[in-house]
């Protein structure tokens, strides 16, 4: 694994898998046991991407401009630009259905501004926050003390995800946005006293999730640095042993890589088990996290254990190329499967369906799931890709017509 610009299918079909379990994980047709399980990874992973992709492509190496100007074309134009999509479907949502709330919309601006986030885009800013921290530690600091520096600023999440409980915040909110009215068109005293209580506590929040999530792109980072040592050594080997027969070196390669699989598999199950030790789910969202000391080293080893096993599972024709399409518009998905009615309609047709359904409920409803929201995500990811590419994250040059086809 050298570093260069070249795209890895196999991250963009780990991106796909993770992104249709995220989908999963939010369609509330998992058994406890498995959404507890893919809680724990189905988020971090994307982290762990980030940290590796930042390794392979040796993005430390950057200006601090440079850096920051490709972090925020790739994550906070995207950000910005589906927060002010989801404000503005909820206030003609609301207008139409006689729903619409003044105060909703101010904390919908306010939740942006301070990067706490709309629905599921609480993700955007803590990755960009994540990703700049670490790039200051890799940069300016030796191996040992940024590593203890992330473990410091995650003990610190720890903390607060104890003092500052998701639950209180969204509480609050909900009591700013019932219970506070307009006074002749003109926002009251109680709302703007609840706005200084809110707006430090959304920041808080923002970093908490931040700093929860930096082990995992730390972790993401020195597995790219480990395998990229490892591949090196391999090089020589192969150089220095010219008289290996080539036949001997492809077969103790397919017993490797057979090898690799069996353990990557074996840590899943080990991390299956493991989380069936956990309460609940892991809500990063609301930093309700259960045992923290589960939490974070399970969520390391079962998205190690995936990265490498996709690094060496065989490449399935259309199974992988299914993955490695849904990896490259695994943003937009993400930005729009939860809102703009999209998963609604799709719980309202799983459910209908399922009522028909004997055997399997449980996996039959999820797949209906599946069904509709690919029939929003199809054109959406066209139209993305096509016509406004800077909220995939690609600037505003204009993207091919064929956006659906896996180059090798």
């Amino acid at each position: 694994m050298t570093n260069s610009s070249k795209r890895l299918d196999y991250i963009d079909a780990l991106r796909g898998f993770a992104i249709l379990c995220v989908v999963a994980g939010h369609s509330t047709g998992l058994r406890d046991n498995a959404h507890r399980f893919i809680s724990v990874f189905m988020l971090p992973v994307f982290f762990v991407i980030s940290g590796f992709l930042m390794q392979y492509k040796n993005d430390t190496s950057n200006s601090l401009k440079g850096f920051l100007k490709k972090r925020f074309t790739g994550i906070l134009v995207p950000y910005i630009g589906f927060s002010i999509l989801i404000l503005l479907y909820e206030s003609i949502y609301g207008l139409l259905n006689a729903e619409f709330s003044a105060i909703r919309l101010w904390l919908g601006i306010l939740q942006t501004i301070f990067l706490y986030g709309k629905s599921i885009l609480w993700f955007l800013p803590a990755l960009f926050i994540s990703a700049f921290i670490f790039f200051l530690l890799k940069k300016y600091l030796k191996h040992p003390l940024t590593i203890l520096i992330t473990l410091i600023l995650a003990a610190i999440a720890t903390v607060l995800s104890v003092w500052l409980e998701g639950n209180m915040l969204i509480q609050l909110t909900e009591a700013v946005t019932e219970n506070v009215i307009l006074d002749g068109g003109v926002l009251n005293a109680p709302f703007w006293r609840s706005v200084f209580l809110l707006c430090p506590m959304y920041l808080a929040f923002t970093l908490e999730r931040s700093f929860y999530m930096l082990p995992f792109l730390c972790f993401g980072w020195y597995l790219g640095f480990l395998l990229n040592k490892l591949d090196c050594r391999i090089r020589e080997r192969q150089l220095s042993g010219a008289n290996v027969l080539h036949y001997d070196a492809k077969e103790r390669l397919i017993r490797k890589r057979i090898l690799t699989i069996g353990i990557s598999v074996s840590l899943l199950v080990g991390s299956y088990f493991l989380m069936q030790y956990q309460s609940n789910i892991v809500d990063i969202h609301n930093m309700n996290i259960g045992k923290i000391y589960l939490a974070i080293p399970v969520g390391i080893l079962s998205t190690g254990a995936w990265m490498i096993l996709f690094m060496n599972l065989p490449e399935i024709p259309l199974i992988y190329e299914f993955f490695v399409l849904c990896g490259r518009n695994s943003l937009v998905i993400m930005a729009t499967h939860l809102d703009f009615g999209i998963m609604n309609n799709a719980k309202a047709f799983a459910m209908d369906r399922n009522q028909y359904t004997v055997h399997f409920k449980n996996y039959i409803f999820i797949l209906h799931i599946y069904l509709i929201e690919a029939a929003y995500e199809i054109p959406i990811c066209y139209i993305v890709n096509r016509f406004f590419p800077f909220l995939a994250g690609k600037g505003f040059r204009k993207s091919s017509k064929n956006i659906f086809k896996v180059v090798k």
